[in-house]
């Protein structure tokens, strides 16, 4: 089954120097795409190309942003059930029943955790 790339959700091409000239490959069908890109459908890129290819493009991946654990630990103590188990140690400590506050502190530390 042949899908036709619908232009509607083609996405710009990044920014190139303006002397490179940047096929139209969302509309171009499946041969002039590799043509353009001078790549052989049978046998794929040569291993001397694919490093040709990665040191002037780079490696084709998205870089993973990672937050400070502590804060990403904190903010488990922020949401709907967190403030229900929040409000409920308050309530115990104004209440004085504090076996029921350090139950409940348990089980908000044991589900951040």
């Amino acid at each position: 089954m042949t899908m036709t790339p619908n232009k509607s959700e083609a996405k710009p091409a990044p920014a190139k120097p303006a002397d490179t000239k940047l096929p139209e490959i969302a509309s171009a069908s499946v041969p002039d795409t590799l043509a353009s890109l001078k790549v052989n459908p049978e046998t794929g890129l040569a291993g001397a190309e694919v490093d040709v290819r990665r040191k002037q493009n780079g490696y084709n991946e998205v870089a993973e942003k990672k937050g400070h654990p502590v804060l990403m630990f904190l903010g488990k103590f922020w949401g709907l059930s967190a403030w229900m188990l929040e409000l409920i140690m308050v309530l115990s400590a104004v209440l004085g029943k504090f076996s029921d506050l350090a139950v409940v502190g348990a089980l908000l530390v044991v589900n951040a955790v």
